[in-house]
């Protein structure tokens, strides 16, 4: 009889069929993941959790919980600029992409901010 000694000590944030989602995994498990989203044009992120099952510390922890709902707004603010470049013919050049994220980032810090 084996025992399963491996302990879920990830949380990783990634895309699934277009809907932002978080699991617990192991931290090889979740840095293989981080890899295929690269690779794929995706996103994801993970939060390392020392030796302890990450479902309790986030169950556990407002501030992990937080942390957790910021990236996964991040990524769906990503997905929304990758998919709006798609529909208007942008290239998949990751160098001209990313130029273009921080063009639009700068007008909304500037141009576009409300005046109150």
């Amino acid at each position: 009889m084996s025992i399963d000694t491996e302990v879920n000590n990830a949380i990783l944030v990634f895309e699934d069929a277009g809907q932002v989602r978080h699991c617990y995994c192991t931290q090889e498990k979740a840095e293989e993941r981080l890899r295929q989203a690269k690779e794929s044009g995706s996103g994801a992120s993970m939060f390392r959790i020392s030796d302890l099952p990450a479902s309790f510390v986030y169950d556990a922890s407002p501030t992990v919980r937080d942390r957790v709902e910021v990236a996964k707004a991040k990524l769906r603010r990503d997905i929304a600029m990758r998919d709006a470049l798609d529909r208007n013919g942008v290239t998949k050049d990751r160098d001209q992409r990313n130029a273009i994220y921080q063009a639009i980032t700068e007008l909304q810090q500037t141009v576009f901010r409300p005046v109150w």
